[in-house]
């Protein structure tokens, strides 16, 4: 089994890690234990040939995975399945994101989407939704196309609700959300911003 770099992922409470407890007509959030909660982020560019006994000696202690589940109006990462399956058989909390393309119909990115995030139980972690760029050719300059991609981005957003009972988690970098995202539009949704190089808090 190959070694491949992989991701820490460092969630802050306050800004995202939650769990669901899934009912019929109904969700209801739990928030993690207080402090920091380490997980990794996985894609189709670390493989699906992960070395599992490395990751959990790991000196951070991991209690979560995510993955990159699906991307755009019809793709699938190629490692998503084997990944969530041996994460899952490890016993890890387990979550996946759908990263938007923005170029691409935004319906279409809800059914692909959907289609794998019926995958979710009780337990693990709520949808995510990943957009880190504006379309081809757009500037933040550009408001009145910034604002549509933002209400495009709430129409996504709206749509994973409907069919979960929760708000998904909208994950982008800190600077990309202050410059192109809207709060008046993306408020209600809980944020996950990343951070690459230490661990902090932006309130």
């Amino acid at each position: 089994m190959k070694n491949v770099p992989f991701v820490i992922a460092v969630v802050l409470v306050s800004l995202s890690i939650f769990t669901v407890k899934w009912k019929k007509n109904n969700s209801e959030i739990k928030k993690a234990p207080s402090a920091v909660v380490f997980g990794i982020d996985f894609s189709g560019y670390q493989g699906s040939n992960l070395n599992w006994d490395s990751i959990a000696k790991s000196k951070k202690p991991i209690e979560f995975i995510i993955l990159r589940g699906t991307r755009g109006d019809d793709r699938l990462d190629s490692a998503f399945l084997r990944n969530f399956a041996n994460a899952k058989a490890r016993g890890y909390t387990v979550g996946f994101y759908h990263y938007v393309d923005p170029n691409e119909d935004f319906r279409e990115q809800a059914k692909n989407y959907l289609k794998m995030s019926k995958l979710l139980i009780k337990g693990d972690l709520i949808p995510m939704i990943d957009i880190e760029s504006l379309p081809k050719g757009v500037t933040s300059k550009d408001t009145l196309l910034v604002d549509t991609l933002n209400m495009r981005l709430k129409w996504l957003l709206d749509t994973v609700e409907q069919v979960h009972w929760v708000k998904p988690i909208l994950y982008t970098g800190l600077n990309f959300y202050k410059n192109n995202l809207r709060d008046s539009i993306l408020g209600v949704y809980p944020k996950w911003f990343s951070a690459y190089t230490d661990i902090r808090r932006e309130d």
